[in-house]
């Protein structure tokens, strides 16, 4: 079997690999403290806090908690420049299946 295909029958097993399903994620950049940007998981339930708190991720600290509130007023839309390494680092280096939605209607 030659590479182009063994390449094919590669592309061909694809559609059977289950994909993890995609989580709803929100970039956002702090208003104060320099270009840091926290991607929040509006859907995800931070379990160690009360129920406002949201799963987030940063590049430093990686996982932890976010308050919806607290986020939404001391951050405003990070622009895909600014989010792609961090989108980058949860997509292939963890395996996130992303949905970003930077629109998301945050609801309590």
């Amino acid at each position: 079997m030659n590479n182009l295909a063994v390449s094919e029958s590669l592309m061909s097993l694809e559609q059977f690999v289950p994909r993890e399903p995609k989580t709803i994620v929100v970039f956002r950049k702090f208003n104060e403290g320099g270009h840091e940007i926290i991607a929040m998981f509006p859907e995800e339930e931070y379990y160690h806090y009360e129920s406002s708190y949201k799963q987030s991720y940063m590049h430093i600290g990686q996982h932890g908690a976010c308050d919806i509130g607290l986020l939404h007023s001391g951050t405003k839309e990070a622009t895909p420049e600014e989010y792609k390494d961090l989108a980058d680092e949860l997509t292939n280096s963890i395996g996130y299946n992303l949905d970003i939605q930077q629109n998301y209607q945050y609801t309590n």
